[in-house]
């Protein structure tokens, strides 16, 4: 019995945190994979039921805020429900530049690993 080895204190050092910085990375390809994700609306995260076309991954209720933005911005939209005020428009405007700054990234992500 004098030979049996103690695995746990061996087992514990196996279980050592991540670095910060394997951590770090993971967040942030989770944050560019998650929002690119083809079955989540990529406003809100709702679970989408079936993959949406085109370019932007919408659930119908944001894909409609959306076309009321877009059309606000044409100058079409005037017949704005009283929530959408210029706090509404800076959300959608942030939106817009967060979307885009996340494919600028996906992008160069991709031509470094070429």
């Amino acid at each position: 019995m004098e030979k049996v080895v103690d695995i746990t204190q061996k087992l514990k050092k196996k279980e050592r945190p991540k670095p910060l910085e394997e951590e770090r990375l993971e967040a942030l390809k989770r944050t560019v994979f998650c929002f690119l994700c083809l079955f989540r609306c990529s406003m809100c995260g709702t679970r989408l039921s079936q993959q949406v076309e085109g370019l932007l991954n919408l659930c119908p209720s944001c894909d409609s805020e959306y076309r009321d933005f877009l059309a606000y911005k044409k100058g079409e939209g005037q017949d704005l429900k009283p929530y959408q005020d210029k706090n509404w428009v800076k959300l959608w405007e942030s939106w817009e530049a967060f979307r885009e700054a996340i494919l600028n990234y996906k992008l160069s992500l991709e031509t470094l690993e070429v």
